[in-house]
């Protein structure tokens, strides 16, 4: 059984329903594993564990808001 995991800011529950959909409709389509044979998880990470190029997720966010 094939495992996505996918590591990634805190999202809406239905976000996360719709992106479990498509990341298992791809992976099907792509090696015709059956869809219910392939499991997704999320590892939620909040703002302010996330870095990218040295800068806290939650201060870019803020400066791209103009805050």
């Amino acid at each position: 059984m094939p495992k996505i995991n996918i590591t990634i800011d805190p999202q809406p529950l239905e976000t996360k329903r719709e992106i479990a959909r498509v990341f298992t409709a791809e992976l099907n389509r792509i090696t015709g594993i059956p869809t219910e044979d392939i499991d997704v998880f999320f590892e939620e990470l909040s703002q302010e564990s996330i870095f990218s190029g040295g800068v806290m997720l939650k201060d870019k966010l803020a400066a791209r808001q103009g805050k």
